[in-house]
């Protein structure tokens, strides 16, 4: 079996994941997972009514967390700020 698509699409998804960016226009797929709220490697960029969006220190992505601290959705901070105003 031929590897270098497996190696072309890792390559893919590592740089999403470095810098939250869409492609070609479509979300970044988000699983909702409980976190530990941020308090290590997490900037909080803004907290509205228990929404928070926080930068990661070293990916630079970030992410928007619900009041109960799950991940509800990840990507680039232009995207996730454009999100959470929907949100609240």
């Amino acid at each position: 079996m031929d590897n270098s698509s497996d190696i072309d699409i890792a390559k893919i998804f590592t740089e999403l994941a470095k810098t939250g960016e869409r492609l070609n226009g479509i979300p970044l797929p988000n699983i909702p997972m409980p976190t530990m709220g941020g308090r290590v490697f997490w900037k909080e960029l803004a907290n509205e009514r228990g929404w928070k969006l926080q930068k990661n220190m070293f990916a630079n992505h970030c992410r928007i967390l619900d009041p109960d601290d799950v991940r509800r959705a990840w990507g680039s901070e232009a995207d996730m700020k454009k999100m959470l105003s929907g949100l609240v």
